[in-house]
């Protein structure tokens, strides 16, 4: 289990909550896009902080970061909060029209246990839809990527897509997921993708839903691997540039 002592999302935010000035290269490189005394400057919408993703997959990726170490949001409590960032982000991004994503931590047998991620402190993706001709409604996006999950791991784990209004996320996933790892995928029309995994032999590889969400909003060739060097600087200008579309709009 990683402990809050040597958790990369906790040393982001003591370091924002604290104004110190340390770099964030454990995390990423802002420095190379913003100077750090701006960097301090990302949002917090009462306990939860809105980052950049390290490697946005789309225009406006951001993560949603309890300040407090959680598993995953199955544990956060106040979905007012959580509806309030979800709000600030999509105010900021000009549309109503978004998706959400995460791999949630688990417990299987009393051994903590992720599900393809390899931070464990709970952490929801934001994406805005913003001018997306490839794609005419998300609900397609969600339906696509549940046919996918049921192809590939449909025998392994349990896995649904149902319909769960905004404020009702934080109970649909801590009362479906039963504390176990899970993939959860979310969006404005009220469409939900949840996976589940009872059995801790189940491999749901590294960044699975980055991949997913990134084929559907842009197309096969589209960048979503931030652990691959080689991918990582040849998309180093779009990385670069999306970042800075994201500080444009959503630092105040």
């Amino acid at each position: 289990m990683n402990s809050s002592k040597i958790c990369i999302l906790c040393n982001v935010i003591n370091n924002l909550a604290h104004n110190t000035n340390k770099r964030f290269e454990n995390y990423n490189n802002f420095s190379s896009v913003f100077p750090e005394e701006l960097v301090k400057n990302f949002p917090k919408v009462s306990d939860l902080w809105l980052i950049p993703d390290r490697a946005p997959v789309y225009e406006g990726h951001t993560l949603i970061v309890p300040q407090e170490h959680l598993l995953s949001f199955t544990r956060y409590k106040c979905k007012k909060n959580l509806m309030d960032g979800i709000n600030y982000l999509s105010n900021s991004f000009s549309t109503p029209n978004f998706i959400l994503f995460e791999h949630g931590t688990g417990v299987i047998k009393d051994e903590v246990v992720g599900c393809g991620n390899s931070i464990y402190h709970a952490h929801m993706h934001f994406i805005p839809i913003i001018n997306n001709k490839k794609l005419a409604s998300e609900a397609g996006l969600i339906q696509k990527i549940y046919d996918n999950i049921l192809s590939e791991f449909g025998s392994e784990v349990s896995v649904s897509v149902t319909s769960v209004d905004h404020y009702n996320l934080l109970e649909f996933l801590k009362n479906e997921s039963h504390g176990n790892p899970y993939l959860f995928v979310y969006d404005s029309t009220n469409r939900a993708v949840l996976l589940m995994i009872e059995n801790s032999a189940v491999n749901i590889y590294s960044q699975y839903l980055r991949k997913q969400v990134a084929i559907q909003l842009i197309g096969e060739n589209a960048f979503w691997d931030w652990k691959n060097d080689r991918e990582y600087a040849t998309n180093h200008d779009l990385i670069m540039k999306r970042l800075k579309f994201w500080w444009d709009k959503v630092v105040k």
